[in-house]
């Protein structure tokens, strides 16, 4: 909350009083904290903790309005602290970092988890459908070889090959291969970019709520929050048969030996 005005401490309730002795005894008057008497523990003197004053009640006494109170208001509040978005820090908690895996504009990025490797089980993640429904990918093709394509985003010329690409080879392969393309792309911005495009053999999804895929496949790029290019495959047992990260952003994956991967998972 905003500062409150400072406002100049008023004298004691009655300046004549400092005079007085009385005001530190056990009489009335003073630096009074209530209806009682002066700097008071009770109904009479001492720094009484009864009524107001300079303590956390209310009333009279050394006081503005209510008084210099912990409680009433007018104790000089600190400046709010800017608020500090943490939703990225709160789901990378624990990741580990890498610099020197992939550069950005000519500078070294940082890469949040590590990669996977072929024969290592999959990780198990979620990701957001493009009607924002929560997916578990690898539950929901059980018992299917899946493609995995990692992108950084659709809107951009080398994504937007890609998955076109991928779109025309899925028409041709077995049904027993699923192919998902994710970015970090809004849902609605996958669904509609599919939708321009024609791209319908494949499904879209989205890192962007969790980012869980990018980061338990060493794909997330920090300063961006997006996703680094790279080609997944998984076999029927939900073992990793193929794995590619592409050395650069702007680099396309193998296709063909994407596809010829894919196959040979099926047997």
């Amino acid at each position: 909350m905003p500062m409150s005005p400072k406002r100049p401490l008023q004298g004691r309730n009655n300046r004549n009083d400092r005079t007085n002795r009385n005001d530190r005894g056990n009489g009335g008057g003073g630096m009074s904290n209530g209806g009682g008497g002066g700097m008071s523990n009770g109904g009479g003197g001492g720094m009484s903790n009864g009524g107001g004053g300079m303590n956390n009640g209310g009333g009279g006494g050394n006081r503005n309005g209510g008084g210099r109170s912990r409680r009433g208001g007018n104790w000089p509040q600190q400046a709010p602290q800017p608020q500090q978005d943490t939703s990225l820090l709160k789901q990378t908690r624990g990741a580990i970092e890498r610099v020197g895996v992939i550069e950005i504009g000519g500078k070294p990025a940082t890469v949040l988890g590590r990669d996977v490797q072929v024969g290592m089980f999959a990780p198990e993640f979620t990701v957001t459908a493009n009607d924002w429904s929560q997916v578990d990918v690898l539950t929901q093709t059980a018992g299917k070889v899946r493609i995995i394509a990692s992108v950084p985003s659709l809107d951009t010329n080398v994504c937007a090959i890609e998955t076109r690409k991928f779109n025309e080879a899925a028409a041709s392969l077995s049904e027993d291969i699923e192919i998902a393309v994710i970015s970090t792309d809004m849902p609605m911005t996958q669904k509609r970019w599919c939708g321009a495009a024609g791209v319908d053999q494949v499904t879209t999804f989205s890192d962007v709520l969790n980012t869980d895929f990018g980061i338990k496949y060493g794909l997330l790029i920090r300063e961006r929050r997006y996703l680094r290019r790279a080609v997944f495959v998984v076999d029927r047992n939900d073992k990793l048969s193929y794995v590619a990260y592409m050395a650069k952003l702007g680099d396309e994956p193998d296709y063909d030996e994407v596809i010829r991967a894919a196959e040979a998972a099926l047997s």
